[in-house]
C-alpha cells in the first residue's frame, strides 16, 4: 500500500520553506531602510509639518489677530444698522396703515 504522509509533510515543508524565505526578504528590507536611514525629502516634508502646525498653535495662543477683530465689529454694526432702518420702516408701515385705516372708518361713517 502507498504511504501518504510523506508527501503532506514534504508539501508542509516546503509552504513553510516559502515563508521563511518571503519573512527573510522582509525583514532584509527593514534592515536596508533602517542602515539607510532616513530620506532628506521626508526629513524636509516632516518639518514643513511641524512648521505649520507650530504656527497654527501660536495663532491660536495669540488669539484673533486685531484685524480680524475690526472687521467683525464692523460687520456686526452694519447688521445693527440694518436691524434699526427695517425697525423703522416697519413702525411707519404701521403708523401709516393705522391712520389709513382711521380714514377708512371716519368715511364709513360720515
Amino acid at each position: 500500500m502507498w504511504n501518504w504522509k510523506p508527501r503532506i509533510k514534504r508539501k508542509q515543508t516546503g509552504e513553510r520553506l516559502d515563508a521563511a524565505g518571503a519573512l527573510f526578504v522582509v525583514r532584509k528590507q527593514e534592515l536596508e531602510l533602517l542602515v539607510a536611514g532616513t530620506r532628506e525629502e521626508e526629513k524636509r516634508e516632516a518639518k514643513a509639518r511641524l512648521d505649520e502646525a507650530e504656527q497654527a498653535w501660536n495663532l491660536a495662543k495669540k488669539g484673533y489677530r486685531s484685524e480680524e477683530i475690526a472687521k467683525a465689529k464692523a460687520a456686526s454694526d452694519a447688521a445693527q444698522a440694518a436691524h434699526d432702518v427695517i425697525r423703522e420702516q416697519k413702525k411707519e408701515f404701521h403708523w401709516k396703515t393705522d391712520l389709513e385705516a382711521e380714514q377708512r372708518w371716519i368715511e364709513l361713517l360720515y
